[in-house]
């Protein structure tokens, strides 16, 4: 179970690594943008409410935010020197129990506005897991 960010946006991200061999590259990230974008104002608020109260919130502002945590790792990334599209995938470190009878879910707020990218999603991947009884 996790998350996952994918940025598009018309910006070059390759960055020749010297002393390397020659065709070697790695994704140019400035760690305080969002993508490419400015460091955000506000950022993206993750929260996870059980029974109707707020059992976690993190906000995110910038890609050292995103890419800190320990289960965090760059997933894809491809440029054709113009436009680029990076894919960020984290994965909770336990499994995190959400039940629908108690209206338990996880939200994500995008505080900012980020229509200086060509594309931003965030998908979720879950697991339903049916338990006797409960």
């Amino acid at each position: 179970m996790g998350l996952t960010y994918t940025f598009v946006d018309n910006f070059t991200t390759i960055q020749t690594v010297a002393g390397a061999t020659e065709n070697e590259t790695v994704p140019k990230l400035s760690y305080n943008k969002f993508g490419n974008l400015p460091e955000l104002t506000n950022g993206l608020n993750l929260r996870r409410i059980v029974n109707d109260q707020i059992e976690f919130s993190g906000v995110t502002k910038n890609n050292y935010n995103l890419l800190r945590q320990p289960t965090t790792n760059i997933e894809t990334f491809i440029s054709d020197g113009t436009n680029s599209l990076l894919k960020i995938r984290s994965q909770f470190i336990a499994p995190v129990r959400l039940h629908s009878k108690h209206n338990d879910r996880i939200e994500i707020f995008v505080n900012d506005d980020l229509s200086g990218m060509l594309e931003f999603n965030i998908t979720a991947e879950a697991r339903k897991v049916v338990l006797n009884g409960i």
